[in-house]
């Protein structure tokens, strides 16, 4: 099932990503440790996908649940495109002996998103301009992010499983060599390598384009 879905998941990427790709206008910014101060963007519906963690590489950063010991998390893929998007990959990990439910966890809830489905809350810091970017919001959707139901993952991790989400950003200004990644469920994972390197095929590639409003985050 994994590569049937990775392949249909590469197929709407491509297609979701190619309309979306404006940086979101910088408001000023909240204190970068609390996701719950940022003010909430208007609402929408995804594109995108997450992909099965066989699918990726070793772990450049890691963290664990504040609110769930089982519930680890690792950034395995932070990389730069055309200089102005981030595409985020989270390796999402169960280490307990009980399925573990993520999306109430890694979701953003400073916006209205609807359901409690979205991989929404993950986002960078953008050191030089103070600001906290969260993930793009096209025209439709609530966020350009990992979507539980569309994207056919389980609402709970089985013990010992892990899945992989993603989050498109835009990327920090000043061209970094590295970022930190903040969630609202772990302590953010800093000085995380960014790589200018092409990322996997199942990986979403966003393109330049005026269709894109701001997503907030900021």
């Amino acid at each position: 099932m994994f590569s049937r879905n990775h392949a249909m998941a590469a197929a709407m990427l491509a297609l979701a990503v190619a309309g979306c790709g404006m940086p979101p206008q910088r408001e000023t910014p909240p204190p970068p440790t609390s996701a719950s101060s940022s003010p909430p963007p208007s609402s929408a519906t995804p594109t995108g996908s997450g992909s099965p963690a066989q699918d990726v590489g070793p772990a450049l950063a890691e963290a664990r649940s504040t609110l769930t010991e089982d519930f680890k998390l690792e950034v395995v893929g932070l990389n730069r495109v055309k200089g102005k998007h981030l595409v985020v990959q989270l390796r999402l990990s169960n280490t307990g002996k009980k399925d573990l439910p993520w999306t109430g966890e890694l979701g953003d809830h400073t916006r209205p998103l609807g359901q409690i489905r979205w991989a929404s809350g993950i986002g960078v810091l953008d050191a030089a301009a103070h600001t906290w970017l969260l993930p793009y919001r096209p025209d439709g959707s609530p966020c350009l992010c990992s979507d539980q139901e569309r994207d056919d993952l389980p609402y709970a991790i089985p013990p010992g499983e892990s899945i992989t989400v993603y989050a498109v950003v835009p990327a920090p200004s000043g061209n970094p060599a590295t970022a930190t990644v903040v969630t609202p469920v772990a302590p953010p994972m800093p000085d995380v390598p960014i790589s200018d390197e092409p990322r996997p095929a199942t990986s979403p590639t966003p393109t330049p384009s005026t269709s894109c409003p701001s997503s907030g985050g900021s």
